[in-house]
């Protein structure tokens, strides 16, 4: 989060613009660490996204599999309460869909200067 509230602090300056020796400004570098920050936000929802897809998909089998073999039927409280976190993971994997596309968006946004000083305080 340091790196969030440093990136959210630091008010863009002019490309181009550098210190008395000739190096990048204080400024200008903080706008890849805000680009840092936003592809990281990006590839972190789309990491959990994967992961309850997995676990989505491999509770489903196993209510499957435990039905087929006869271990409990369709209606029991087992397959209710996978059918539940099967429920669950579903609704948890949309929100990470819709965390990925705002991510998206916003890196979008930074990249190509679209409205970058309203968006930086919502960082």
């Amino acid at each position: 989060m340091k790196d969030s509230e440093n990136a959210a602090s630091v008010k863009l300056v002019q490309p181009g613009k550098t210190t008395p020796d000739g190096s990048p400004s204080k400024q200008k570098r903080s706008r890849f660490e805000v680009r840092r920050i936003l592809y990281w936000r990006q590839c972190t929802a789309n990491d959990v996204a994967f992961t309850l897809a997995l676990v989505g998909f491999i509770l489903m089998v196993i209510d499957t599999e435990l039905i087929i073999q006869n271990v409990y039927q369709k209606g029991e409280t087992p397959s209710l309460v996978i059918k539940s976190f099967i429920t669950l993971t579903t609704v948890l994997l949309i929100c990470c869909v819709i965390l990925y596309h705002k991510f998206n968006i916003q890196l979008f946004m930074f990249l190509h200067s679209i409205q970058v000083r309203t968006m930086i305080h919502t960082l």
